[in-house]
């Protein structure tokens, strides 16, 4: 379409994401998911994660990475970047509206490849900011795989 997002047959939604020899997809019918949001990116090097930081990382998300050991920021700062993208690419079709990546914070990320995100402002009246979102990341190579789905039924996810 015009804001460059998948166009998907009528009652389905989906995603998709390429980088550096990678592609992929994820389609699901809407009776069970209104959003699906996949992304794949490279790890950042620790030289580009830390000029990056703050233009992807909010305020709260910078205090924690701080507390890291340096050799995990560069990963940190990845996630968040593939999470927040992921967000984007399962709300935008539903929203509307472009937000950005200090419109998010990634509360949450746990070795099971479990992560959470909360909104830091309102999208609309049925995401209000503090919405909470759920999601997943794992490892595939050197390419850091992210997946924000939003189950039908689901506003704020709180």
């Amino acid at each position: 379409d015009s804001e460059g997002t998948p166009l998907w047959p009528v009652s389905w939604c989906g995603s998709i994401t390429h980088s550096s020899g990678l592609a992929a997809a994820v389609v699901a019918a809407q009776q069970h998911w209104q959003g699906l949001g996949l992304d794949a990116e490279m790890l950042m090097s620790a030289s580009r994660a830390q000029r990056l930081a703050e233009q992807i990382l909010c305020p709260d998300e910078l205090l924690r990475l701080e507390c890291l050991p340096e050799g995990e920021r560069a990963w940190l700062v990845s996630l968040t970047f593939c999470s927040k993208e992921s967000l984007f690419k399962a709300l935008f079709p539903l929203v509307g509206q472009r937000f950005y990546f200090h419109d998010a914070e990634l509360l949450d990320c746990q070795a099971d490849g479990r992560l959470q995100l909360r909104l830091l402002r309102e999208l609309g009246p049925q995401w209000p900011a503090g919405s909470l979102l759920h999601g997943q990341h794992t490892m595939l190579g050197q390419h850091l795989l992210s997946l924000v789905s939003i189950a039908n039924g689901s506003s704020t996810g709180q």
